[in-house]
């Protein structure tokens, strides 16, 4: 049966409970199956940097080693997750790509300095965000594939990235704290291209004749890591199965990856969506500028008419005083 928490103080409590008795073995501890759905502030809840009272430099070294399994925790109520996992050089991100993260506004620095993070959470909920600044600044071993996805997917959805600071802002590097590279492999160099045969070495490939994704010619573009789902899940080529040894070794990837054909249609569609939204604004700010100008004639013509009104009441004024001398 899972543990309720009740409030902040109980979830800080008995966390810093938890990680000082598992300790350098936590990974192999098991499952926190907690009910967190009561509290609503997780900042600093897994730093060795402060607590929920705020930052203090290594004033909870414990949390260092600490690498908790918590993807069952249900935080549809979190608002503000600022450095959770700040400086935990031990926490994964086992399950976390499970998370509704709808309500919280504030990620910043979330994994800054989370030296062993590597999860994929290109999926989540981004509709409050709006603090995301140097979330991974230090997360070291995130990998090249999971930096793709994220960026691709959050550059879209974040309403950081909305909110006028793009789109010519890079998310990933500036805003995120990490360096964008090619979300797929494209270098087209083997001398076997355009030859009708896929020899690049990946999924129904007909040999490795080829550095892997270098024969894109004959294979179509090839992924470095799976589409993120906001581009199009893509086709698996033909073959299925996983890529070879040197072909992962070649992408810079450790481990079995399935390879996905490019979404050229989602693709597309990015590009074309982004010319009509570019072509869009334009046409709005030039009618918008017009309606300012136009605004702005009014204002003038009407100042025009209050000083001709003014100086006819002078003279008005002044002819009465004449008549009613000459009068006398």
């Amino acid at each position: 049966m899972s543990v309720v928490i009740e409030s902040q103080k109980q979830l800080y409590d008995d966390v810093d409970a938890w990680c000082q008795q598992a300790g350098a073995g936590a990974a192999d501890a098991g499952a926190l199956d907690w009910d967190v759905t009561k509290v609503y502030d997780f900042r600093l809840l897994f730093s060795p940097h402060g607590d929920r009272l705020g930052f203090a430099r290594d004033s909870r070294p414990y949390m260092a080693t600490c690498n908790p399994d918590i993807g069952k925790w249900d935080v549809t109520r979190a608002t503000n997750m600022r450095n959770m996992f700040s400086g935990n050089s031990a926490f994964t991100g086992r399950g976390l790509s499970q998370w509704d993260t709808a309500r919280v506004g504030s990620m910043s620095f979330m994994f800054s300095g989370a030296s062993v993070f590597d999860a994929d959470i290109s999926g989540w909920d981004l509709t409050r965000a709006s603090a995301m600044g140097g979330m991974f600044t230090g997360a070291s071993s995130l990998s090249d594939c999971n930096k793709n996805k994220i960026a691709e997917a959050w550059t879209r959805k974040s309403k950081y990235y909305q909110a006028g600071r793009g789109p010519e802002l890079n998310l990933g590097e500036r805003a995120l704290g990490f360096q964008v590279g090619p979300a797929w492999l494209d270098t087209d160099a083997c001398m076997h291209a355009m030859n009708g045969l896929c020899q690049d070495g990946g999924d129904g490939a007909t040999d490795d004749a080829c550095p892997h994704g270098a024969d894109v010619s004959d294979c179509g573009k090839r992924f470095a890591c799976a589409a993120p789902a906001e581009l199009g899940s893509g086709e698996l080529l033909e073959g299925g199965g996983e890529i070879e040894g040197g072909a992962a070794n070649a992408t810079g990837g450790g481990g079995d990856e399935v390879m996905y054909a490019a979404p050229v249609g989602g693709v597309f569609l990015l590009i074309i969506g982004s010319v009509v939204g570019v072509v869009l604004y334009k046409r709005w700010k030039a009618k918008r500028d017009e309606l300012d100008a136009e605004r702005l004639r009014a204002t003038q013509r009407k100042s025009s008419m209050q000083r001709r009104e003014s100086r006819l009441s002078e003279l008005r004024a002044s002819r009465a005083s004449v008549e009613e001398a000459e009068g006398e």
